[in-house]
């Protein structure tokens, strides 16, 4: 392989790479701020969901009673939640679809030269410390206290 072009093809894969650690902290950032909220029972109750798919409020209106059951009020809450947290993964899915096209690019360019590193595992680390922001709790300022831990599970019923 030609020196000059295989310092070419390393000054590529190494952009590539840089612009997908910048944008994979990006997307760590808008991983973290996104949470979804889904109604039911004819918008009487509202739900809404963190990046992690937890349930972090619900809100019930007054008038649920004139039209429903009460017996019937977890089965309203469970289906809301369920779709706001389907929404939560398929935007966490979109948020990092842009990183897996770099992926695949950055590993095809690496694999293409045999004098080129295989950057396969360092994207796949990158990712997955993107990814984890969705998956495990986060720590803040080195402790395990999570963010949204204040936030009340208690049931707001509105007027």
């Amino acid at each position: 392989m030609d020196v000059n072009k295989a310092r070419r093809d390393l000054a590529d894969v190494m952009a590539l790479v840089e612009d997908q650690m910048r944008d994979l902290r990006t997307i760590k950032q808008k991983q973290s701020a996104l949470t979804v909220t889904a109604t039911a029972a004819r918008g009487t109750i509202e739900v809404t969901v963190d990046p992690r798919g937890r349930l972090t409020e619900i809100r019930i209106d007054e008038s649920y009673l004139d039209d429903n059951e009460f017996s019937e009020l977890a089965g309203h809450i469970i289906d809301a939640a369920r779709e706001a947290a389907e929404e939560v993964n398929r935007r966490m899915t979109e948020l990092m679809e842009p990183a897996l096209q770099r992926r695949r690019q950055i590993t095809a360019m690496s694999g293409a030269a045999a004098d080129l590193p295989d950057f396969t595992e360092l994207m796949s680390i990158l990712e997955s410390s993107a990814s984890d922001q969705g998956s495990q709790r986060g720590a803040v300022n080195g402790d395990d206290h999570d963010e949204r831990e204040d936030v009340s599970p208690t049931p707001t019923v509105r007027g």
